[in-house]
This record gives structure tokens, C-alpha cells and sequence, in this order.
């Protein structure tokens, strides 16, 4: 079976929605990450406005940026539902992750679900 190859226009275009879809994720993980915390702080989500959220969620996003791009990276190379935002083959990028304080079972206790 022949591979069909992409134009350039259409490997930049998939390229652009890959990272797109790779921040969303991460973002979405951030928010997740700040209402997990409020709630085990015995603090209820009604309390905070959606833009005080999004405010906290945003910092927790620059302080977590390595892990939460490498965990949507991992997410959407490997998820069913993520296929349509995977790079062209050959286009594959990998996120280094430098060494940090954080561990990785206290930043998946951070991402459990609602």
C-alpha cells in the first residue's frame, strides 16, 4: 500500500494544528490541575469566578509547562480519540523534559478526573 505524501502548505497547516492541539490540552490539564487543588484545600469551585480560575490556572501553566506539553504530546500520540492532531509521519517531535523537583507520581495525582 503507497503512502500518500503532503504538500508543504498541508505539512505546515498539520504542524500548526498539532501544537495548537498540543497547547489546548495542556491549558485544559492546567485548569483541571487548579480546581483539583481548590477542591483538596476543602474550598468550593462556586467560590471562584471562572477568570480568577483561569488566572490560577494560567500561572500553574508557566510553572508546569514542560510536564503539561510533554503529557498532551504523550496524550495525543497515543489516545484513539487525538488521531486527527498527530504530525505526518516523519514530522514527529519530541519534548525534552530537564529535571525538576517535581515527581512524576505528584503531577499525575494532579491530573486524576473530576
Amino acid at each position: 500500500m503507497a503512502t500518500q505524501s503532503l504538500s508543504p502548505n498541508r505539512i505546515a497547516q498539520k504542524l500548526r494544528e498539532h501544537r495548537h492541539a498540543v497547547i489546548v490540552l495542556a491549558h485544559q490539564s492546567a485548569r483541571k490541575a487548579i480546581k483539583a487543588q481548590l477542591r483538596a484545600e476543602g474550598l468550593k469551585l462556586s467560590q471562584f469566578s471562572a477568570k480568577d480560575i483561569s488566572i490560577r490556572a494560567e500561572a500553574w501553566f508557566d510553572v508546569h509547562r514542560q510536564e503539561l506539553i510533554a503529557e498532551a504530546e504523550n496524550a495525543i500520540a497515543t489516545w484513539p480519540g487525538f488521531e486527527r492532531w498527530r504530525l505526518p509521519p516523519g514530522h514527529e517531535m519530541f519534548v525534552k523534559i530537564p529535571e525538576t523537583e517535581h515527581s512524576s507520581s505528584a503531577i499525575k495525582g494532579q491530573f486524576s478526573n473530576d
